[in-house]
């Protein structure tokens, strides 16, 4: 406790006085323990009795439950890692059938001339990717043209005819490579 401090007064000296201990724990104790009464307001915490068995999840929660973590998987990327057994769809077989090329000279200027076809050898309909067209010159230099289908659909069985006039590399051509560019 603490004294009130008296402005301009000395502190008054407190002379100490010898304590004595009395140790409560060995004499005996004549009056029961305090009970606390029970109040309905705290009833809610109070111990419940527990059930003797703990309830784990049935069939249905486990079931849901892998569900949705297969899904979130599959969705995540985890079907780029099925095989294409599992794939959803039919396979698709789109490959370039037949190309031909020729260099043309018209009033001094060279063109590279390129005509082709795809075909679907897949069961269903296919969009029809880029086509990526590489010309090697004699000295080695390459250079990489590509030719937009605009993704056009492409029956199973048929066709896809394309044509496409190139600027001849200043060297000259030796050579001609047509490929499908894999989709992004």
């Amino acid at each position: 406790m603490t004294a009130a401090v008296r402005r301009g007064l000395p502190k008054p000296v407190v002379e100490v006085v010898n304590a004595e201990i009395i140790d409560v724990a060995d004499e005996p104790s004549s009056a029961p323990p305090l009970q606390p009464r029970p109040n309905p307001t705290f009833a809610v915490l109070q111990n419940q009795p527990q059930p003797k068995t703990a309830q784990r999840g049935g069939m249905l929660f486990w079931t849901a439950g892998l569900t949705l973590i297969a899904s979130a998987f599959w969705i995540s990327g985890g079907h780029t890692l099925a095989p294409g057994a599992f794939a959803m769809g039919s396979p698709v077989k789109l490959a370039i059938a037949h190309v031909e090329s020729r260099v043309q000279t018209h009033t001094g200027h060279s063109t590279l001339m390129v005509d082709g076809e795809a075909r679907n050898d897949g069961t269903s309909v296919a969009a029809m990717p880029p086509i990526a067209i590489t010309v090697t010159g004699p000295d080695g230099a390459v250079t990489h043209y590509t030719l937009s289908t605009n993704a056009q659909p492409v029956a199973a069985g048929d066709l896809y005819l394309f044509s496409s006039r190139l600027r001849v590399p200043p060297g000259g051509v030796k050579s001609v490579a047509v490929t499908l560019k894999p989709a992004e």
